[in-house]
């Protein structure tokens, strides 16, 4: 089995010493642990088909959801809203869907209490974007960050509470 790159940074290549927290901690609620050599090249082969059968990539990025809530993560409520139906925003296996101007998209977030990363794939287009930030507050960029560098103002940020700086929610 090949050690990932994020495995060998930790661990030196080696098993985890015992009482290593951050080798051993348990990451949960979807998210993900990686660097970001490991991760662009799993999107690669991801978005290229290589190592997957087209069936399989159909079936993750086929809605088998559509999301309806308010917000992604809490306070999550029974507040539905139709917001997002124009880009029938939806669940995948494994990845956020939607429908855009720019043709299919699949996306994964992830985050902890010191990190926040996004990545968006519209591969009718060809285009993917994969940020990763070293900070809690890192989503405050990602809004600004995707119209700018590949004019994506599709993202559900209000959903996903990725607001910029200075911006004011609903309250």
């Amino acid at each position: 089995m090949k050690i990932s790159q994020y495995s060998k940074m930790m661990t030196g290549g080696k098993k985890s010493p015992p009482g290593c927290a951050l080798a051993i901690r348990p990451v949960y609620r979807g998210s993900m642990v990686t660097t970001i050599e490991d991760y662009t090249k799993f999107i690669e082969y991801v978005v290229q088909g290589k190592g997957i059968h087209t069936e399989t990539f159909n079936e993750m990025i086929r809605p088998q959801i559509r999301i309806y809530s308010k917000t992604q993560f809490p306070p999550i409520t029974e507040t539905t809203t139709r917001e997002n139906d124009d880009i029938r925003l939806a669940y995948g296996l494994g990845w956020g869907l939607m429908k855009t101007p720019y043709g299919r998209a699949f996306f994964k977030e992830s985050g902890d209490d010191a990190w926040k990363n996004y990545n968006i794939n519209f591969i009718d287009r060809g285009i993917s974007i994969i940020i990763m930030t070293n900070s809690v507050n890192g989503s405050m960029i990602f809004k600004d960050l995707l119209e700018q560098v590949i004019g994506d103002t599709f993202t559900p940020c209000k959903w996903e509470g990725y607001y910029p700086v200075k911006y004011k929610t609903d309250k």
